[in-house]
C-alpha cells in the first residue's frame, strides 16, 4: 500500500460556530477529529458533536468589554490555564 493509504494526522480548529448540515451534524464529506481546538468560546454545534473529536478551548484575550456590549454573560473561564478540555 501506498503512503497515501496510511491513516494521517492533521491539526484541526473549528472556524464556524455551527456544522454546516441543518441538524447540527457533521456534513458529507467531513473530517472526523481527534481533537478540535475552538478560540475564545465554546461552539453550540460542537458541544455534542462526535466528529469533533476531544474538544479544547483556547483563550485569545477577547476584552471582556467586547462580550458586555454584546450582551453576553460569561464566567472567566480562562482563570487557571489558557487551554481548557470541554469535551469528550
Amino acid at each position: 500500500m501506498g503512503a497515501w493509504s496510511r491513516p494521517a494526522t492533521w491539526p484541526t480548529a473549528a472556524v464556524r460556530s455551527r456544522s454546516c448540515s441543518p441538524n447540527g451534524g457533521a456534513g458529507t464529506p467531513a473530517v472526523w477529529a481527534t481533537a478540535t481546538l475552538t478560540l475564545a468560546l465554546p461552539k453550540v454545534g460542537l458541544l455534542d458533536a462526535p466528529s469533533a473529536g476531544e474538544l479544547y478551548l483556547a483563550d485569545i484575550s477577547v476584552p471582556p468589554l467586547v462580550y458586555q456590549r454584546m450582551g453576553i454573560t460569561i464566567p472567566e473561564l480562562f482563570r487557571q490555564s489558557s487551554l481548557l478540555r470541554i469535551g469528550p
